[in-house]
């Protein structure tokens, strides 16, 4: 399945804003799949394995390859077709509120009217994106408070890392960066980093030994420790301790 990260997208298609009255459409099988955020209107879909209905403010990925019957009220959705490596049997509906799909379609249609040099891999990202997005259960909002929470209490361990974090809240880490950076303008490791340098500076201020306040800040070699700070803050952990008294 495309949303278990076990079938690769090969191919984007195109990109695009779409509107029609109601009606009702007899869909022949397509080469292609679909994942389509619907702005407005509701569908009700009839497909080889199942009923499905689709209202405002919902995604509906549509594998390739797959005929259906749809009866639409009057449509506005953003769409995004696109080639899977293997043919998914089974349609799914997800709920978009309170996630920042809207941009995110509404970029994709803008880059492949444009068709700029590199728009393939532009919209493939964007695409992947909204595939992490979407794949975070909306009841996943407090592991996802949770995990941060456990970050800032645990980051001086040495031994700390996210892909640990993500296992033990049971999310998926491709998504817990994605919705991070949403929230934080920083990947979860930049963070994380963050937080360990400023421990160690307010350490190095107390008198702390360079080593032992790197170690007890969660960083487990002095020399790296060293590397960071100069590459984050242009000095040395000796000039550190002068400037951060």
């Amino acid at each position: 399945m495309l949303f278990d990260g076990d079938n690769p997208v090969t191919e984007i298609c195109d990109a695009a804003h779409l509107t029609w009255d109601r009606g009702s459409f007899h869909v022949k099988a397509r080469p292609y799949c679909a994942l389509a955020w619907r702005k407005e209107g509701e569908a009700a879909f009839k497909f080889p394995n199942g009923p499905l209905t689709v209202k405002a403010d919902d995604v509906l990925y549509l594998p390739q390859n797959m005929p259906y019957i749809a009866e639409y009220t009057p449509t506005d959705l953003w769409v995004i077709h696109f080639r899977t490596l293997y043919d998914d049997e089974i349609p799914m509906v997800f709920s978009a509120r309170n996630l920042p799909v809207a941009a995110r379609f509404e970029q994709a249609q803008t880059l492949w009217r444009h068709k700029a040099p590199g728009v393939q891999a532009q919209v493939m990202s964007l695409l992947y994106h909204l595939i992490a997005d979407l794949s975070v259960p909306q009841k996943a909002d407090g592991a996802f408070e949770s995990a941060v929470a456990d970050l800032q209490q645990r980051f001086s361990e040495v031994d700390f890392s996210v892909s640990d974090l993500c296992r033990k809240h049971g999310l998926s880490e491709t998504a817990f960066r994605t919705r991070f950076k949403e929230r934080y303008h920083r990947l979860p490791i930049d963070f994380l980093t963050d937080l360990r340098l400023e421990a160690a500076r307010r350490r190095i201020a107390r008198g702390e030994s360079i080593a032992l306040a790197a170690k007890e800040s969660g960083f487990a070699d002095p020399k790296y420790f060293s590397r960071v700070v100069r590459r984050r803050c242009g000095i040395s952990p000796k000039q550190w301790r002068l400037y951060g008294r």
